[in-house]
């Protein structure tokens, strides 16, 4: 069988399925042959390869590919936002802990694990009513009962997105720039310096400028229409109207699987 998880065939991977179970209403798991249409069932031999969702194929579909379509990743309105950070009472049950959280993680499509550089694990959900069940679940049904956490309080990280373009200067700026511009000067719109960012050893300067997206690319990017380099720069010219040259120094999109943070764009102008 063959998994992906995203909407191309970019991350294709395959491997053996070792057996199949059919999940009843009772205790009991009963290997099965084939599976009808409708039925619940167990796959073991995919934990290696699917993390959240993917499509399954027989490896007999993949020489007529181009008929194969792999079912987008469910999206959702909310992202998880609130972030908890989890540690072991007892150093030496940290790789337990990891292990538990990791199938947590699998068992809900919204909830994100992660570990910061202080090797601290973190669950963030939708709500802290979301991370208080997530982490029930994972005291209960995910960890042994020897190994106990303890939990910090519930983080809401500051988002925020652009309103408007930096690149030109707000009313306020022109006016202190000059107390009585003249009229027809008052309905352009004057040009902003960049924000200037320096590196550590300060050898390194980059200017930058924000201006918020278009919702139509916003949509794009989050259903990974923009991911692939190739094609990209012909759809921004094509179906958003993009500029030559705009459309040929996007350098980068956002991380696959950060949220909303996926819907950004970086351009060397």
């Amino acid at each position: 069988s063959t998994s992906t998880s995203t909407s191309t065939w970019t991350d294709l991977r395959e491997t053996k399925i070792q057996r199949t179970v059919l999940v009843g209403i009772g205790t009991n798991a009963d290997p099965i042959d084939s599976v009808p249409a409708g039925s619940v069932v167990g796959i073991v031999g995919l934990d290696s390869m699917l993390t959240k969702s993917g499509t399954l194929l027989d490896r007999r579909a993949l020489p007529n590919r181009n008929d194969v379509y792999p079912v987008k990743t469910m999206r959702f309105s909310v992202s998880p936002v609130v972030r908890v950070a989890v540690r072991p009472v007892q150093a030496a049950h940290l790789p337990k802990l990891v292990e538990g959280l990791q199938r947590l993680g699998k068992s809900d499509p919204l909830l994100e694990i992660s570990r910061t550089d202080q090797d601290e694990m973190v669950v963030a959900g939708a709500g802290e009513l979301h991370v208080e069940t997530a982490l029930h679940y994972l005291s209960t049904l995910f960890l042994p009962s020897s190994v106990s956490f303890v939990r910090a309080d519930p983080v809401v990280g500051f988002l925020e997105t652009p309103g408007r373009s930096t690149r030109f200067a707000t009313t306020a700026s022109i006016a202190a720039a000059a107390s009585s511009p003249p009229p027809q000067q008052q309905q352009q719109q004057q040009l902003a310096p960049p924000t200037l960012a320096k590196s550590a050893n300060k050898h390194n300067r980059l200017f930058v400028h924000v201006e918020p997206l278009s919702n139509d690319v916003v949509e794009a990017l989050l259903e990974g229409r923009l991911r692939d380099a190739k094609t990209r720069a012909q759809m921004l010219r094509q179906q958003f109207g993009w500029s030559p040259d705009d459309a040929r120094r996007v350098l980068s999109t956002g991380e696959i699987g950060s949220g909303a943070a996926e819907a950004n764009m970086l351009i060397d102008r």
